[in-house]
C-alpha cells in the first residue's frame, strides 16, 4: 500500500510538473548561441544563452501605452556586462532587458538578439541567436568565457535586438586586466 502511494504521488508529480513547465516553456528560450571570436578572443567560448519572458504582452504595453496601430516596437530596456572588470580566463555574462510588441498579441514574431564584440576596433566576435517571441518584456543572458591570453584593455559590446527591419542597440564595455 504504502509502495503504490509512492508510486501514485512521483506518478502525479511527474505530470503535474510537465504540464506547468508547457507554459513555461512558451516564453523561455534556452540553447547554444553561433558566433564565431577571433583575434583578442580567439580560443574564448560563448556559453548557452538564456531568454525568458518578464513581463506579459498586457502590462508591457500598459506601461509603454502601446496601441496596435502603432505596428510594431522594440526597445531595449537595460543592458550591462557583469562584470564590468574581469582577468583573462574570466567569464562574463551579458544581460539584456528589452520590449518587443507586435499589433496581434497571438502570434509571435522572429526576434535576432546579438552582441557585437569589438577590441582596438577591432571585430572579435558577433554572437548571434534567433527566437521567435510574442509581444511582452524580456530578459536575455549570453555568457563568454575569456581566453587565458585574452588581451587587457576596454572590449566594446554593441547589442542589437531587431524583429524584422525594427530594431534597437545599446552599447557598454568591459574591461580585462
Amino acid at each position: 500500500m504504502k509502495k503504490n502511494s509512492v508510486a501514485i504521488m512521483a506518478v502525479a508529480a511527474f505530470i503535474f510538473v510537465s504540464l506547468g513547465c508547457s507554459s513555461i516553456l512558451a516564453q523561455e528560450h534556452r540553447g547554444t548561441i553561433p558566433g564565431e571570436l577571433t583575434g583578442a578572443l580567439s580560443g574564448g567560448a560563448v556559453g548557452n544563452f538564456a531568454i525568458d519572458q518578464k513581463r506579459s504582452a498586457v502590462d508591457t504595453a500598459s506601461s509603454y501605452h502601446y496601441r496596435e496601430d502603432a505596428g510594431t516596437l522594440v526597445r531595449i530596456e537595460s543592458f550591462v556586462v557583469e562584470p564590468y572588470t574581469v582577468k583573462s580566463g574570466g567569464q562574463v555574462e551579458f544581460v539584456t532587458t528589452y520590449v518587443v510588441m507586435i499589433p496581434d498579441f497571438s502570434m509571435t514574431i522572429p526576434v535576432e538578439v546579438s552582441h557585437e564584440i569589438r577590441h582596438n576596433r577591432e571585430l572579435v566576435g558577433k554572437p548571434a541567436v534567433t527566437v521567435d517571441q510574442a509581444a511582452g518584456t524580456y530578459s536575455s543572458s549570453v555568457p563568454l568565457l575569456l581566453p587565458a591570453k585574452a588581451p587587457a584593455g576596454t572590449y566594446k559590446v554593441i547589442t542589437t535586438i531587431r524583429a524584422g527591419d525594427i530594431g534597437d542597440s545599446k552599447e557598454t564595455t568591459f574591461v580585462v586586466i
